[in-house]
């Protein structure tokens, strides 16, 4: 049975830029971070209710499959940019939350790809497939997934920074960091960070990610307002005024990590909405459950009076 309750409760829900919802049809569940897969056919995603684990759904033949088993938690499911693999965090192994990667069909077995005492989470993958960026307790850092050696460490500073997310050229670094006192989004050159810095929000904001042909870059502003900023990386790097893209009850309950993710053409959202289906009460549709009835002997006698 489900651990949550109805305000946990979410629905996935495309919403283009002109704020129009389409609703997706997977069942309503206690779903977190969702991530489309590079050809838009399907969305890897961890739900907190059962046992924690990440599912995949597939858009043409709209059927949900579980990825994970373990009891442990699993979650924050980044795909490899072939589609064929699913980086996430598990805190399966004991300990903290580290990085692991599985097949994205199902078969084969989960590899360990960090083993740190921090806690470490999969943000983004470098187009060519070769680095992962992750969160290493509010510093960012990555790994190599083409060759063995040590992770190497991308920003570390007094500050918390996370969201790390590398453009679809893989020069470019976008991040959310407290430097100035609340959360901002920068951008700096990939992997050379300390080449450059640019501030992209101008008050306040978190959750970046680049449009998938790199010319735009969103974020959430305060309030919940989902932003885009025209960005040009020729001959240098350049960013234009944040505009509203939509504002709507996507961003209520605020989220460690991006909780939203951009279709490949660029046109739509994948958002998570609160709460089950308005033309339904059952806030957990298509989930089997148990009733369990007490003294039913006490019942039966009053029913069949035993003569």
């Amino acid at each position: 049975l489900p651990s949550g309750n109805a305000a946990a409760v979410r629905t996935l829900v495309w919403v283009d830029r002109d704020g129009t919802e389409e609703a997706v049809a997977a069942p309503p569940r206690d779903y977190y971070y969702p991530r489309v897969s590079p050809d838009g056919t399907r969305v890897v995603i961890d739900a907190r209710d059962q046992e924690d684990d990440i599912w995949i759904w597939d858009f043409v033949r709209e059927t949900l499959t579980r990825l994970t088993f373990d009891p442990s938690r699993d979650t924050l499911p980044v795909w490899t940019p072939d589609g064929q693999r699913v980086v996430f965090e598990s805190h399966r192994q004991g300990g903290q939350g580290n990085v692991f990667v599985k097949p994205a069909d199902g078969s084969g077995q989960v590899e360990r790809l960090t083993e740190s005492p921090l806690h470490q989470s999969p943000l983004s993958m470098s187009p060519d497939g070769a680095w992962v960026v992750f969160d290493s307790d509010g510093d960012l850092a990555m790994l190599s997934l083409t060759s063995e050696g040590p992770t190497e460490s991308l920003l570390q500073t007094s500050f918390t920074a996370t969201n790390g997310e590398i453009s679809p050229d893989g020069r470019w670094l976008a991040y959310q960091s407290t430097e100035s006192g609340q959360d901002e989004v920068y951008v700096r050159p990939f992997p050379n960070v300390d080449d450059g810095k640019w501030q992209i929000s101008t008050d306040g904001g978190s959750y970046p990610l680049w449009e998938p042909d790199g010319r735009e870059l969103f974020l959430v502003a305060p309030g919940g307002r989902l932003m885009t900023t025209r960005i040009q990386g020729e001959p240098g790097f350049t960013a234009g005024n944040p505009e509203v893209v939509f504002e709507g009850p996507y961003f209520d309950r605020p989220a460690r990590l991006r909780p939203y993710d951009v279709s490949p053409d660029g046109q739509r959202f994948l958002m998570l909405k609160e709460g089950g289906p308005a033309d339904t009460d059952d806030p957990f549709p298509g989930l089997t459950r148990i009733h369990l009835v007490l003294n039913w002997h006490q019942e039966l006698l009053a029913r069949v009076p035993v003569p």
